[in-house]
């Protein structure tokens, strides 16, 4: 009884490189792609209408919407060069290990996606 509480404590479970990138499917980037690219492009005439239209800033609930326009662009923007999420494997990695850390730290990392999605 005890032997087998033992080995199944040491048992170590791993996750296999295909187990990890089950749910990146080409539906999956696909979708992400079209959502990013709409998101982008209706974002960008939101923001070319504050720029067309001098007197909507001066309203405090216009400059909420002129900053969410903002907020959704860059956010479709680093959707799309996510490596994890469209891009994969075609995301050209880097060998120099000082960009490599920055890349790992910033990019991978989806740090600036995460954050823009709190604003």
């Amino acid at each position: 009884m005890n032997s087998s509480i033992n080995e199944s404590r040491n048992t170590s479970y791993s996750l296999s490189s295909n187990d990890l990138q089950q749910g990146r499917t080409f539906y999956t980037q696909t979708t992400f792609a079209i959502i990013a690219a709409i998101a982008f492009l209706g974002s960008t005439l939101v923001i070319l209408l504050f720029v067309k239209e001098r007197k909507l800033p001066k309203k405090s609930y216009n400059m909420l919407i002129l900053s969410l326009a903002i907020s959704d662009a860059l956010t479709a923007i680093l959707l799309v060069t996510n490596p994890a999420l469209v891009l994969g494997d075609l995301f050209p990695y880097l060998t120099n290990p000082v960009l490599g850390e920055i890349f790992c730290r910033v990019i991978w990392s989806r740090a600036f996606l995460f954050q823009l999605v709190v604003f």
